[in-house]
């Protein structure tokens, strides 16, 4: 019997407030646009993890990778704004 290791994955939304003082609504949106999320995210949200896959399945015995990228909930995240979103949004009708 073969030995596996495999690395899993799940993107976990965090969340995280701040509160500060501004002049206006439009200062104190490019004030938040300024701050770091990474800075002030610290609480995750458990219940609205998303794209859970395996990222990886490697033989111990050899080091080969015999998997990667193995989607475990259907979800996938697309970069590139709303021309991207449209694009996905477009996609079952081409098929």
């Amino acid at each position: 019997m073969k030995t596996f290791t495999a690395l899993f994955a799940v993107d976990v939304p965090h969340y995280g407030t701040e509160t500060f003082a501004a002049p206006s609504a439009a200062v104190a949106i490019a004030t938040a646009q300024a701050m770091d999320p990474a800075d002030l995210c610290d609480d995750p949200d458990w219940s609205n993890s998303a794209c859970a896959r395996i990222v990886s399945i490697t033989d111990d015995a050899t080091r080969q990778t015999t998997a990667e990228n193995v989607a475990l909930d259907g979800a996938f995240l697309r970069y590139g704004g709303h021309p991207a979103f449209l694009l996905c949004e477009a996609a079952p009708d081409t098929l």
